[in-house]
């Protein structure tokens, strides 16, 4: 039998309540859900720790947020993870922070549960589906940049779609049989359960 890898969503310095609203927001979907509570804490389990995206609170001044945006990005197994800023409605993004490139969205608090799990689906998917198909380096030699760019985007993004849809044509596939199956033992258990009841 196959089974679904869960994607790990990493949050950082986030309050108890905070961590409750995008646990509420993911619930019922394939994310589990890791909290650290500082970037001393990240500090200490960076080695251990790993993620498929990850929420930093903002924090008190913004230049600590920048440096702990500048450290994840160091780290080679944060380096190309989706990273996205949770900010309260009267805190400022600086702007060394936003020259840095270093995040990929910013997220105002109090956030929708639906759009941000919308958000993190995403920018996880973009994260599994690379933007680059592997032959496409010799198609970038021999083509100018031009109109057989937005062909190419075309091309990708029905790739993208067609891999989607095996993923879930093979998932539902998968579902059938295994209801299928568990039918078959539940008809062949009958008696042994209504006896018990």
């Amino acid at each position: 039998m196959i089974t679904k890898m869960s994607s790990k969503v990493l949050t950082i310095g986030c309050s108890p309540s905070l961590e409750k609203a995008v646990q509420t927001a993911l619930a019922g979907q394939d994310y589990e859900v890791i909290s650290l509570a500082d970037e001393q804490e990240l500090i200490n389990q960076v080695n251990s720790v790993s993620a498929d995206i990850i929420l930093l609170r903002l924090a008190f001044p913004a230049k600590k947020s920048y440096d702990i945006c500048q450290f994840l990005k160091s780290r080679p197994q944060f380096k190309d993870i989706p990273l996205v800023l949770l900010k309260g409605l009267f805190e400022p993004v600086g702007e060394e922070l936003i020259d840095s490139g270093n995040f990929d969205e910013v997220v105002k608090l109090p956030f929708a549960s639906v759009l941000l799990a919308e958000l993190i689906g995403d920018l996880v998917d973009r994260k599994k589906f690379p933007s680059t198909l592997p032959e496409e380096a010799e198609i970038e030699t021999a083509t100018a940049a031009g109109p057989a760019s937005e062909l190419e985007d075309e091309i990708r993004s029905i790739v993208k779609k067609e891999v989607g849809a095996m993923g879930k044509e093979l998932e539902k596939r998968l579902k059938a049989q295994i209801l299928a199956e568990i039918k078959l033992w539940l008809e062949s258990k009958g008696p042994e359960v209504k006896k018990k009841k």
